[in-house]
């Protein structure tokens, strides 16, 4: 999803990313690790400071990657 566009003030009400900027990158060469989930955090105007800026010009990837297939696990 879009993860950068917030006004250049961070002063917008509504959280409205227009461009894809903020990935998660990671090297799969053997098939030891697989992604579990992928979301956007940061866009919620209650994350907004007591003065309305949003704390960040992007928002955040957060991403949980497992770690071993089960395959190759005793």
């Amino acid at each position: 999803g879009f993860t950068s566009g917030h006004a250049e003030n961070l002063r917008n009400e509504v959280s409205a990313p227009s461009s894809r900027i903020d990935v998660v990158l990671y090297r799969n060469g053997n098939g030891l690790l697989t992604t579990q989930s992928a979301t956007l955090v940061g866009g919620d105007p209650a994350q907004r400071t007591a003065a309305g800026v949003w704390p960040s010009d992007h928002l955040g990837v957060l991403a949980t990657i497992r770690l071993g297939n089960p395959k190759f696990l005793p």
